[in-house]
């Protein structure tokens, strides 16, 4: 509720209560108060340059500035407190960064609940802490997967269905690669999900991780693995780069897509070496097709 109290000499703004001296004195706008707010936030790093010149504190200074410069004036004059707070860890000798972290990150959670359009939905998923992100977006990728996975699998049968006429790409379809694909994509998904259940305890105890930031961490892993194992399946099925022991037209071709899978979702150095490693091959072997430029040639006469 808006308005004033005489008794408590209190007028009870929208943004927070200002006390008056009497019923006359003019009652501060939000600019006001929010320019008196960021006033007072910079006077505390005043006479401190010894701990504020360090390189760590500097940026999470600047992230702070930020978050401030982003945040709706109403919202950051409601959490003026933790905003001084943070201000003044960072101003301590020694600063104290994990505490002024993870204010920061309270108060970034804070900012995307009140940000308009698709941000505000993201932290409604993500929820109020970082277990709780982890958790919706693991539920989130296992849901996403299965349909991913379904549609998918729905649409090669549609696509068998239609061409069943022509014989010579109705044998090249079924010859195993499609399958073989879809096999490779669900374990990509599963060893992202277990993946992140492994390393679960990394994404709770990052203090600068505010929950939306957790969510989107874990939800993009296994869209990444599934991405990168279409493209290691590509290679291979190409011929450009081949991997001792993967053979992916024999009887085991499904067991060695469903750990290729695996490894792209558990392991994204796996997969980031194999792009790297099939990448240096094709640029050999580009530049070996390339004839010399100038020289003398013997047999030209």
């Amino acid at each position: 509720m808006t308005g004033f109290d005489e008794r408590a000499g209190r007028y009870d703004a929208p943004g927070g209560s200002v006390t008056v001296g009497h019923p006359g004195q003019t009652v501060p706008s939000l600019v006001e108060q929010y320019d008196a707010m960021v006033r007072d936030l910079v006077r505390r790093f005043d006479g401190r340059p010894r701990s504020i010149a360090l390189p760590e504190v500097e940026a999470e200074i600047a992230m702070l500035i930020g978050l401030l410069t982003e945040m709706p004036r109403t919202l950051a004059l409601e959490n003026r407190i933790h905003f001084e707070l943070a201000c003044d860890m960072l101003a301590a000798d020694p600063p104290k960064l994990i505490a002024a972290r993870t204010l920061r990150s309270r108060l970034a959670a804070a900012n995307y609940r009140a940000a308009p359009g698709f941000t505000r939905v993201l932290a409604i998923l993500a929820g109020n802490s970082r277990l709780s992100a982890a958790v919706s977006a693991l539920i989130t990728v296992f849901l996403m997967g299965l349909a991913v996975i379904a549609l998918m699998a729905a649409g090669h049968r549609a696509l068998l269905r239609e061409i069943a006429a022509t014989s010579t790409l109705m044998q090249s379809l079924q010859d195993g690669s499609v399958p073989l694909l879809i096999i490779a994509i669900h374990a990509a998904f599963l060893g992202g999900i277990v993946s992140i259940l492994a390393r679960i305890q990394d994404f709770l105890t990052d203090p600068a991780a505010a929950p939306p930031v957790v969510f989107v961490s874990v939800i993009r892993k296994p869209f990444l693995a599934a991405s990168f194992v279409v493209l290691i399946f590509a290679v291979l099925k190409a011929g450009l780069v081949s991997i001792r022991g993967i053979d992916l037209t024999g009887p085991a071709a499904p067991y060695l897509a469903w750990a290729l899978g695996f490894l792209c979702g558990f392991s994204e150095r796996f997969a980031e070496d194999f792009v790297d490693g099939a990448g240096e091959t094709l640029s050999v072997r580009g530049t070996s097709t390339v004839p010399p430029q100038g020289g003398h040639d013997e047999n030209r006469r």
